[in-house]
């Protein structure tokens, strides 16, 4: 079975139950939190319905890329949850430093080169004339002590 996502290359659903697995044994073992981010890009199905599938997964990838950007710990894990939802897992991490994070992400997604599509890519679309679609992300944390949750 397959555990990378075709279109954002980040790992899947099937990568996050594995991971979170072999961390959750680790992380109890050794009593260090978790922290796990869920991001949910705002509007993506208005977006995909207008300018049409291909252009639903470049945006994806763009959504990835930025993601990667964010990791900082070589066990940090960013995948898609699925359509237009991702996951970050931060082993070892506090819940102040993951919120920390999360602005961050919410951040880089505010950013006008993030929220805007080039008309030029455009230009056959309907509303080429117009300002394109802005979209966000959405970012909630939930940290957790393994072992409260046993």
């Amino acid at each position: 079975m397959s555990t990378v996502d075709p279109v954002t290359g980040l790992a899947n659903r099937c990568a996050i139950d594995a991971y979170l697995s072999d961390q959750w044994a680790r992380l109890e073992r050794e009593r260090l939190p978790v922290s796990l981010m869920l991001i949910d890009v705002d509007c993506f199905k208005s977006y995909n319905d207008h300018y049409g599938h291909r252009a639903g997964d470049r945006c994806l990838e763009r959504v990835a890329g930025a993601l990667r950007a964010t990791l900082r710990q070589r066990d940090d894990l960013i995948a898609r949850y699925g359509g237009e939802e991702f996951v970050i897992v931060l082993p070892a991490t506090s819940e102040e430093t993951a919120a920390e994070m999360a602005e961050h992400v919410r951040g880089r997604s505010s950013r006008p080169e993030s929220r805007t599509i080039s008309r030029a890519s455009h230009a056959s679309s309907p509303s080429a004339s117009a300002s394109p679609p802005r979209h966000g992300a959405g970012v909630g944390v939930s940290p957790s002590d393994p072992l409260l949750l046993l």
